[in-house]
């Protein structure tokens, strides 16, 4: 009888876990790149929704995300994660607060236009004209 210096199972069981290893690094970087698009995906709505003007939090947001891809390439994936988790917050309080400033801007218009139409009406009718 030959002595086998390795069991056949602990070969097995040596080879899946090398296989699960491998494979939850591959879901990392998977997951990593899904959550970089979403980040991204949640700045470009911020921008969108605040115009052409910029937020302190919009710039929050961007440096998140430039970190978030610089731990990516580093190999650095929880990091990433958390930092594009970061920035997709930052992204949605900028979209928030700019939901915020269009509401308040509208509110104030219709102030004004109430105010208006209450100035009209307290004047009374317009004197009649003159029947020739």
């Amino acid at each position: 009888m030959r002595h086998q210096l390795f069991p056949r199972s602990a070969l097995f069981a040596a080879g899946v876990l090398a296989v699960a290893a491998m494979t939850g690094c591959s879901t990392n970087k998977v997951e990593t790149a899904s959550q970089l698009g979403e980040s991204r995906g949640a700045l470009e709505a911020a921008q969108t929704s605040i115009g052409t003007g910029d937020s302190p939090d919009l710039v929050v947001a961007r440096a998140r995300l430039a970190e978030a891809q610089e731990a990516q390439k580093k190999g650095d994936h929880a990091l990433a994660r958390r930092k594009a988790d970061e920035a997709e917050a930052a992204a949605a309080l900028a979209r928030s607060k700019a939901a915020r400033d269009r509401s308040e801007k509208a509110s104030m218009e219709l102030d004004r236009s109430l105010s208006t139409l209450r100035e009209e009406l307290n004047r009374g009718p317009a004197p009649a004209a003159p029947a020739r």
